[in-house]
């Protein structure tokens, strides 16, 4: 086995200046175009391939392999959020309302380092490494069409794996989580439409504030009545909009909000629930009712195999040491589309560090993170890789 942690050492430096371009010119969802050009540059230099599907700014890059077998598929994301930063950096976002908060800056940068450092490898036995660069994660776009470029090449994947940067788990450490380790999500819009009128003579009109309140209620209670109270799920209404002054009934009020859940098959279960149960609403109060689904998400589900091999790569990397949280999160990624599609694992890289003032939350005006934690994490994708699949 060559040296991977010296390889990794050498490139490091470029990987953090990656990684501040990125943070000062981040671009929000389905606008990545500077920042997929620098990587697309970066990859022709390497002489790794890229295959873009049309009209998307996702794509991925195949490096062969110098053994046959099936290839191993790394995804990172590079969206990123409509935040104005305040983190007082000196790489601070320059452009106005538009900030990484999440991290994906960081995970496009240790994903050039991956491919650097493996390019350099071409002679050690290792099996293909696809590396994909996704799209609008943020709102849960950019996957299906790589993932139908994917299915559409003559690749064989046995295996995807990703790495999220995790600012509440301390530099040094990473969270391997067996079986569910993100809930899947159901969003939705309900539209009720009654009839408009006055306030004094409610009886002249048809109020659809009144039915939209008891919705927000029922709904709220559907996981106690739905799923085992030994599984887990959250239904979340955070919008809800209807009328203009105190005295007019308005013709329509609407609500948006999403379940989360960890089993797949509670997708439809929920999603027929919220249908029945707010047509029934809407008859009783005599209003109709309109349900959008704004998206939906499968929960990101380790596979055991997968999950095995991540924990092999992380006893590897030097100064990084297992999480030992088992406990799921609660938000949603489309990483699950990857390993419903291929087994695989989404692991947590720990980056918070209170010294280097990287202990703020996710999608905080002022996040950031602890940038030696990118070293681990490329080394630990870069043994993920090359270990052979079983």
């Amino acid at each position: 086995m060559p040296n991977i942690t010296a390889a990794v050492a050498a490139v490091a430096d470029r990987v953090t200046a990656w990684r501040r371009g990125f943070h000062m010119c981040p671009e929000l969802s389905y606008h990545e175009t500077s920042t997929g050009e620098t990587v697309r540059a970066v990859l022709a230099e390497l002489n790794i391939p890229v295959v873009r599907p049309p009209n998307s700014e996702s794509f991925y890059a195949a490096l062969d392999g110098s053994v046959p077998g099936p290839a191993t598929l790394l995804r990172a994301d590079m969206d990123a959020l409509p935040i104005q930063e305040i983190s007082g950096q000196p790489y601070k976002s320059r452009r106005d309302g538009v900030m990484h908060a999440c991290g994906h800056d960081a995970h496009t940068a240790m994903m050039l380092g991956v491919a650097t450092v493996l390019s350099g490898l071409r002679a050690e036995p290792h099996t293909p490494v696809i590396f994909c660069f996704q799209s609008a994660e943020e709102v849960s776009g950019g996957a299906v069409e790589l993932l139908d470029a994917l299915r559409e090449s003559n690749l064989e994947i046995g295996m995807a794996a990703g790495l999220h940067i995790w600012s509440p788990i301390p530099t040094g450490q990473i969270q391997i989580i067996d079986g569910p380790a993100m809930a899947g999500l159901y969003a939705f819009k309900i539209t009720l439409t009654g009839r408009g009128g006055h306030g004094s003579r409610p009886d002249l009109s048809i109020d659809p504030i009144k039915p939209l309140c008891d919705l927000v209620l029922r709904l709220s209670a559907l996981p106690s009545r739905l799923i085992s109270p030994l599984d887990s799920a959250a239904v979340h209404i955070g919008c809800v909009e209807g009328g203009a002054l105190g005295n007019i009934f308005p013709d329509t009020a609407s609500l948006q909000g999403g379940v989360r859940f960890f089993k797949p098959e509670h997708y439809r279960l929920f999603k027929d629930a919220i249908d029945n149960l707010t047509r029934a609403a809407a008859s009783e109060w005599g209003v109709t009712a309109d349900i959008q689904e704004l998206s939906s998400l499968p929960p990101v589900i380790n596979s055991p195999g997968a999950v095995s091999r991540a924990r092999v790569a992380a006893s590897h990397t030097p100064r990084l040491a297992l999480h030992e949280s088992q406990t799921p999160l609660c938000a949603s990624d489309n990483m699950g589309l990857f390993l419903r599609e291929y087994p695989g694992v989404y692991a947590f890289l720990g980056c918070g560090n209170r010294e280097k003032g990287a202990a703020w939350e996710h999608h905080n005006a002022r996040f950031d993170i602890d940038e030696d934690a990118m070293r681990l994490g490329v080394e630990f994708l870069c043994r993920f890789a090359l270990q052979p699949l079983s």
